[in-house]
């Protein structure tokens, strides 16, 4: 079970009213923290308190969610000030540990520097609320969370589905979204949905060995298939020679009774003409229990998986091997390909409507990686989980991915103890 979490039916309710925060005599008294509904807002000296009625403000708008209405105290704004005030308060945190170059544990790293673990790197020089400021206010606070409730103190427990429908609660509680016009939607999808596979346009993203190698993976574990009838009926736009080479290793007389079925599409402006842009997508449209029943069967195969592994490291060993450089050892690879199959498997069969990344990717690889003794992992791009890639690749990413998180925190110390060092340090003239 996950640590600190109950169990749905209740599960989602539950969690989000305990995650209120304890306020001061005053609080309730504090009707408004922001302009909303136009009220005008009441001023908050405290920034502690303000965060507090933030928060419980959030919990009761995303149990209002739960019975189906639309969350009446707490919008966007406030989402966004949420995760300013959390971010702020975050920031305060020091290192209480000297991490060892190479054997940093996520123990190692202050909250203050968490966000980079949840952040995709291309948006690090953008800092901490680049996810809020782009359109998805709340997704800090959300994360952090999350984090508190399921990194912190992970221990090598089985992951169910009640636990993944949980986490994705925490991922999405408070966040909005900007096309959608609403807050993000909770529990598994119940409409079709489409989502990329592949970006086949670019070369340097999509490389046809490696799709081809991936399919093939996918079409042998039951994930994901091709049908030329069925791409005939969606889209029947004449492909590429070499795509087709492609496809036809995941060819599947019938592909319905997979998590997602591929179809290749390409761009067209408003007058039908086409244009560059040109993909492989998957398609899912899951009938009710059929998206709960997926995640079963991959967390449950999941954690056969491990248990059949003849050869692992504990901790010390790995992070000796992970930080001795060269190649992967093949005991290396096999710890992070359980891993690796698993968020691949999520991720391609996109059970929730948004969302999907932050969890798969962000919060449950490193869980698992933590509750084996592992390093977290920083995975450069997310997308790779999606399919264009085999197993091997994604291992070697998942293991390239915790030598960044050690080279991360030893950048990020070093320049806490110059800082630390300049600012007790005389000036001089």
């Amino acid at each position: 079970m996950i640590n600190k979490l109950v169990r749905v039916p209740r599960t989602i309710a539950a969690l989000l009213l305990a995650g209120a925060t304890a306020t001061g005599p005053g609080c309730h008294m504090i009707r408004r923290i922001t302009p909303h509904f136009g009220e005008v807002a009441a001023p908050v000296i405290d920034p502690a308190q303000q965060r507090d009625v933030l928060r419980e403000r959030r919990q009761l708008a995303w149990v209002e969610m739960l019975g189906g209405h639309s969350p009446r105290e707490f919008s966007a704004r406030d989402a966004l000030e949420l995760s300013r005030v959390e971010q702020a308060f975050d920031a305060q945190t020091t290192w209480t540990t000297k991490p060892v170059p190479g054997r940093a544990t996520l123990e190692d790293l202050p909250r203050a520097y968490w966000w980079y673990l949840f952040t995709d790197p291309r948006d690090w020089s953008r800092g901490p609320l680049a996810a809020d400021n782009d359109g998805a206010p709340g997704s800090y606070a959300a994360m952090m969370n999350a984090f508190d409730q399921v990194l912190v103190g992970a221990t090598r427990t089985a992951v169910g589905p009640d636990d993944y429908v949980a986490m994705h609660a925490l991922v999405t509680l408070g966040v909005f979204h900007k096309d959608r016009g609403g807050p993000e939607a909770l529990g598994f999808a119940h409409e079709p949905q489409s989502f990329v596979i592949a970006p086949l346009h670019d070369p340097d993203a999509t490389r046809r060995e490696l799709l081809a190698a991936g399919l093939a993976e996918m079409k042998a574990e039951g994930l994901a298939s091709w049908n030329p009838e069925l791409q005939k009926a969606q889209n029947s736009e004449r492909m590429v020679p070499w795509l087709a080479e492609v496809l036809a290793t995941a060819t599947d007389p019938t592909p319905y009774n997979k998590p997602a079925r591929l179809i290749y599409v390409r761009d067209r402006d408003a007058s039908g003409a086409p244009q560059f842009g040109q993909w492989l997508r998957g398609y899912n449209d899951y009938r009710p229990g059929e998206a709960s029943h997926w995640v079963g069967l991959w967390l449950k195969s999941y954690g056969e998986e491990l248990q059949k592994l003849t050869a692992r490291k504990d901790g010390s060993a790995y992070l000796q091997e992970l930080g001795a450089g060269g190649e992967p050892s093949e005991v290396l690879l096999a710890m992070a390909r359980p891993v690796a199959r698993l968020i691949r498997r999520l991720q391609v069969s996109h059970v929730f409507a948004a969302g999907n990344d932050q969890l798969n990717a962000r919060l449950l690889l490193d869980k698992l990686l933590v509750a084996q003794g592992l390093p977290p992992t920083v995975i450069m791009d997310t997308s790779l989980f999606a399919g264009r890639v085999p197993l091997d690749h994604l291992a070697r990413e998942v293991i390239r991915g915790q030598l960044r998180f050690q080279a991360l925190v030893t950048e990020l110390a070093a320049r806490d103890a110059m800082r630390t060092v300049a600012v007790a340090s005389p000036e001089t003239k």
